[in-house]
C-alpha cells in the first residue's frame, strides 16, 4: 500500500475525483460486516483520518436498514463547521432520509458527498457499498 501523505484539502479532492470503479471492497467495521467501502472511500479514510465517517454511515445504514434497502441508493453529505459536522442522507432527489450531528470531529474538508448503494451477495443478502461520486 502506498504511504499516506499529508495533503491540502484541494489535493485531497483532486485525488478523490480520480477514482473510477473499484478493485477491492473493504470492511468498514467489524460490527457491520455487510457494509463495505470502495477504493475511493478507503483512500478518504486513510488520508483524511475519516474512519469515523464511514463507521457513522455504516451504523446508520444498519440501524435503518429496511428503509435504506427499500431506497437502494442514498447520498450522504457531510457539512463541517469548525469541529462539528452535520451528516445528511437523502434519496438522491433531495428527500431527507437520515440526519446526524457529528460532534468533536477533525475533518479537512468543509463538505463531502458520498454515495451508498446495494449489492446482492451470493447468499442472497444485501451488502451496502459506500463509494465516492466518481466511482458511480
Amino acid at each position: 500500500m502506498a504511504d499516506i501523505v499529508k495533503m491540502t484539502p484541494a489535493q485531497l479532492v483532486a485525488e478523490l475525483e480520480k477514482f473510477s470503479g473499484t478493485l477491492h471492497y473493504y470492511k468498514v467495521t467489524i460490527v457491520h460486516p455487510r457494509v463495505v467501502a470502495t477504493d475511493g472511500v478507503k483512500f478518504l479514510i486513510d488520508n483524511a483520518k475519516a474512519s469515523w465517517l464511514a463507521e457513522t454511515i455504516a451504523r446508520a445504514l444498519m440501524r435503518e436498514e429496511e428503509m435504506f434497502v427499500n431506497e437502494g441508493f442514498s447520498v450522504w453529505t457531510l457539512t463541517v463547521h469548525g469541529n462539528k459536522g452535520l451528516l445528511v442522507a437523502d434519496d438522491g432527489n433531495g428527500n431527507v432520509l437520515y440526519i446526524e450531528d457529528c460532534l468533536e470531529i477533525d475533518f479537512p474538508l468543509e463538505k463531502i458527498k458520498l454515495y451508498a448503494g446495494l449489492n446482492e451477495m451470493e447468499d442472497g443478502k444485501n451488502q451496502h457499498v459506500i463509494f465516492v461520486p466518481s466511482e458511480y
